[in-house]
């Protein structure tokens, strides 16, 4: 994934799911300017986690593209069982896209077992996905 199609293909879902969530929010403070209150995902009208299990499965077609099917020999560690240094980069890529995994997860179990503490969880937890694609 060191072309630039590589990024592109592989992050435009990111880009779709920011897009919506970027629409929701300004509906969202447009019908209610003074209570608003920003979410952690959006349901939609028939499949309530239907965002969440787009996140989902689009970070396991990353972590795919980067870590299986991109490489020439479909393997992504040397015969020796080390990283090859030309591969460093599918394994920081796939590592961004694990923590958006797991965070739609994480998300996902917490709406779905109706936790307590969900709302807070899920706010703690927004930061991490992002802040580990700037390390």
């Amino acid at each position: 994934m060191g072309k630039l199609v590589g990024h592109v293909g592989h992050e435009f879902g990111f880009f779709l799911v920011g897009l919506w969530h970027l629409l929701n929010h300004v509906r969202l403070h447009c019908l209610h300017p003074r209570s608003y209150t920003s979410l952690p995902w959006f349901s939609t009208s028939t499949i309530r986690y239907l965002e969440l299990f787009f996140i989902m499965g689009g970070c396991i077609a990353s972590i795919s593209m980067d870590l299986f099917i991109g490489p020439k020999r479909h393997q992504p560690l040397d015969p020796d069982g080390t990283i090859p240094s030309n591969h460093l980069h599918s394994f920081e890529h796939s590592n961004i896209s694990l923590t958006f995994f797991i965070y739609a997860l994480l998300c996902f179990i917490l709406a779905k077992f109706s936790l307590q503490l969900n709302m807070a969880f899920r706010k703690c937890l927004e930061p991490f996905p992002l802040a580990s694609s700037f390390s």
